[in-house]
């Protein structure tokens, strides 16, 4: 049977249905070695909805698993969505992490709106870290991007700590003046206890933010607003020593005499900045 495949994750991966079915007959193993090689992970990852249905049939553990994959964020990571479903109502741990990614985190990093506002979104935990946080260029997400920010804060994503990268790491990216109103109008709803400083103040705290910083300034958020501290985000800036973020700010008139609940003005952080920026 020369170019045919001869064990079933193998077969499962191309996609192979008739042999998976006499493979299956024959006796082979639906879980395939632990960890190593699960024919039902290889299905999920290829896109082969009657495989996966199949091997499900036949008593493949839903959450089976590589060292890279669960089925689960195999199928969500390559956007395929009706394999996401038939997985989850075969009982697979939408929580269950691989590689240091949840199907969730790999549905939003490979800009799938749709597979990330299914029953994924509604189940997962929109704050799962993650460890990884590469993604894809942010013109392949397109207009799934604004689709992606709505059903992850409807998930219950917080949006003002970078411990959720999942939504975190598409802030934080160029592109995303669109996606502004949506997080302040997100904002404005929730009560100011339950927000201890605000997306400027987020954006003030990582370097690697000035996107977003520029964006919410264009959007209109108040620069002068305080956190629990009393620090406005050029506080946050100017201690940190973000000299980009810091010009911007500064430019858009952020006070450099508002004190802090300690009495202190952000000018006099700036500990290791040659020179305060020229507005």
């Amino acid at each position: 049977m020369n170019g045919v495949p001869a064990s079933l994750p193998e077969a499962a991966s191309e996609g192979h249905l008739s042999v998976v079915k006499r493979l299956i007959k024959a006796g082979a193993d639906v879980n395939g070695k632990a960890g190593v090689n699960s024919p039902l992970v290889k299905a999920a990852k290829g896109g082969h909805l009657d495989i996966v249905e199949m091997l499900l049939a036949a008593g493949a553990d839903a959450n089976g698993a590589t060292a890279y994959d669960t089925a689960l964020t195999a199928a969500a990571g390559r956007g395929h969505l009706s394999i996401v479903d038939t997985l989850l109502r075969a009982g697979a741990n939408v929580n269950a992490m691989a590689n240091s990614d949840t199907a969730l985190s790999k549905a939003v990093k490979g800009g799938h709106a749709d597979v990330a506002g299914s029953r994924l979104a509604s189940g997962a935990n929109a704050n799962a870290e993650t460890q990884d946080l590469n993604a894809p260029d942010p013109a392949t997400y397109g207009s799934s991007k604004r689709d992606i920010v709505k059903r992850l804060l409807a998930a219950g994503a917080d949006d003002t700590t970078p411990d959720n990268p999942v939504l975190f790491h598409l802030l934080r990216r160029s592109q995303i003046g669109p996606i502004c109103p949506i997080l302040l109008e997100h904002e404005a709803k929730l009560s100011s206890t339950t927000r201890p400083r605000t997306l400027l103040h987020m954006a003030a705290t990582y370097k690697y933010s000035p996107y977003l910083t520029v964006a919410l300034v264009a959007a209109g958020v108040n620069t002068n607003a305080v956190d629990a501290d009393g620090r406005t985000a050029l506080h946050i800036a100017a201690e940190l020593g973000h000299q980009e973020i810091v010009e911007k700010l500064y430019r858009q008139g952020n006070a450099i005499n508002a004190q802090d609940q300690n009495e202190i003005p952000p000018y006099t952080l700036l500990y290791g900045m040659e020179i305060w920026p020229q507005r």
